[in-house]
């Protein structure tokens, strides 16, 4: 046996072997030879087949006896409780909050072992934070699962977020769920919210930690604005709540309140528009800015007031179709904000409707808030961008400038970055921006010789500038990011400061006979 299993694993030579391997058509005759031969192998490939099975399942059985004790000895059991707590947290994603996917921390690390499970459970720190897709939660366990979740985060605060249906249908409601631990939300954050659920959120009472909320309206819906503005813009505005606001919204009513109300405890103020279709018409008229930042809904624009100070505000973002410049400077003019450092506008015209042209467009912003630091301007027109930059050393104090040309339609166009560098690059006489150490332009293009004598000029003069970010457009020849070749920086990264590359691939529309014939 032992024998012809030798010869059957050698492929002894076939009667038939001249015919394999062709187009060949035995006869009947042939066909029952070529039967008759094949019997004997088949029962070898069967005796075969159960004695590979007979040893995987004695392979097998050995694997788990010899894992069994490794795990006895293995170096996780021996890693104590603290730190595996510490692994677990660090984990978690820093990005966004948590998601309820059993592939994701922390719920993945409760499926490795009974006592990973209940390290898990115990530590509150994982379940710290939660982000809600309300159209997940179709069915009572998952609701229940929600309520678990903030329960093992006790007692320390909340940070959530949650998404509603974008379509605009709404089976649930996250709010009434949440709403028992108001106690312990530290930062609440609502995309597509209904208006339902921003009354509901308008009669919380009990939310003494809560410093940081973003509200994103759904655009779509009818809001009764003189209901939410006793209900909503109010309650933000009142003592002990928000110190970060961040609110997306169609109609500038709605986040005015209508009766005089305090906000000396907001730090963080983003305003923002939303729409479905996109940009639109101005949304926040100066009017309203004023009202909101004065604190009095019926403030009388002819009568002489004294000019009010909002010393609490450190940041201001305003993303509003349709500002220019004139309205910045009217805005500037009727506040003063002595403790704001950080300053971002986008989609912001250079030209008035009038067409006028702003002498010093940064001159206002150094003489209400000269603390301003981080400034973004994210401008519609080239002209804009080469006078604010002229205008920089109104001021000193800027450490990280961003700077975004956009034509009308919001595509990256050509910047003259001679003169854009220009402005920012020092000389043996003067400095421009003496605090600058982070520059982020985004621009259709930028030539290599512009920017290298820029960060030539600061290393020769020892500035304290350490970063350029250039985000910028490329078109052919290339398919993808990834084949465009990045420039030689080493000897300013040897010297300390960094440069940084994104590009933004622009793929051409390429003409067809069938242009201008609908189909």
């Amino acid at each position: 046996m032992a024998k012809g299993a030798t010869q059957s694993a050698a492929a002894p030579r076939s009667p038939f072997s001249e015919y394999i391997g062709t187009n060949y058509i035995p006869t009947d005759t042939e066909i029952g030879q070529i039967g008759a031969h094949l019997v004997p192998h088949e029962m070898e490939l069967v005796q075969l087949e159960a004695q590979i099975q007979a040893l995987s399942v004695q392979r097998d059985r050995l694997k788990s006896y010899i894992d069994s004790h490794k795990a006895l000895i293995s170096q996780p059991r021996r890693l104590p409780q603290d730190i595996v707590a510490e692994i677990f947290l660090d984990c978690l994603p820093t990005a966004h909050n948590a998601v309820m996917d059993a592939s994701e921390a922390p719920l993945l690390l409760g499926h490795i072992c009974s006592r990973w499970r209940s390290i898990a459970l115990a530590l509150p720190k994982l379940w710290a934070s939660l982000h809600i897709s309300v159209g997940f939660l179709t069915t009572d366990p998952r609701t229940n699962a929600v309520m678990e979740w903030l329960r093992r985060a006790a007692p320390l605060p909340l940070y959530i977020s949650a998404q509603y249906d974008r379509s605009g249908f709404v089976a649930h409601s996250i709010l009434p769920f949440i709403h028992h631990f108001s106690s312990r939300w530290a930062a609440l954050h609502l995309y597509d919210t209904p208006a339902t659920d921003v009354f509901f959120l308008a009669a919380v009472r009990d939310a003494p930690q809560l410093a940081d909320i973003r509200i994103a309206f759904r655009s779509d819906q009818y809001i009764d604005h003189n209901h939410a503005n006793n209900l909503f813009a109010a309650r933000m505005f009142a003592a002990k709540l928000p110190q970060k606001i961040t609110i997306a919204l169609s109609e500038p009513r709605l986040f005015v309140p209508v009766a005089p109300f305090t906000w000396d405890h907001i730090t963080d103020l983003t305003l923002l528009q939303s729409t479905v279709t996109g940009p639109t018409d101005v949304v926040l008229s100066n009017t309203h800015v004023c009202r909101l930042l004065e604190g009095d809904p019926v403030y009388p624009r002819h009568e002489i007031r004294e000019t009010p100070l909002v010393h609490s505000l450190e940041t201001l973002i305003i993303h509003n179709h349709g500002t220019t410049f004139a309205l910045l400077e009217y805005f500037f003019q009727n506040f003063i904000l002595p403790e704001l450092t950080k300053l971002h506008l986008t989609n912001l015209k250079f030209w008035d409707e009038s067409g006028s042209l702003p002498a010093h467009p940064l001159v206002r912003i150094r003489d209400r808030s000269p603390l301003v630091s981080d400034l973004h301007l994210d401008l519609i027109d080239e002209a804009g961008m080469i006078s604010v930059v002229k205008g920089l050393e109104a001021l000193p104090h800027i450490e990280r400038l961003s700077l975004v040309l956009k034509s009308d339609n919001h595509d990256m166009v050509a910047l003259d970055e001679a003169d854009l560098f220009k402005a920012l690059t020092p000389t043996e006489t003067s400095n421009p921006c003496p605090s600058l150490m982070d520059l982020h332009v985004y621009s259709e293009h930028c030539r290599e010789a512009v920017w290298k004598e820029f960060l030539q000029a600061h290393l020769d003069h020892s500035t304290s500038f350490r970063r350029l970010h250039l985000h910028l457009c490329c078109q052919d020849p290339y398919d993808s990011v990834d084949q465009i070749p990045l420039p030689d920086t080493s000897r300013f990264r040897d010297r300390g400061i960094d440069v940084f590359f994104e590009y933004e691939l622009v793929t051409p529309i390429e003409a067809t006979a069938w242009d201008g014939i609908e189909r």
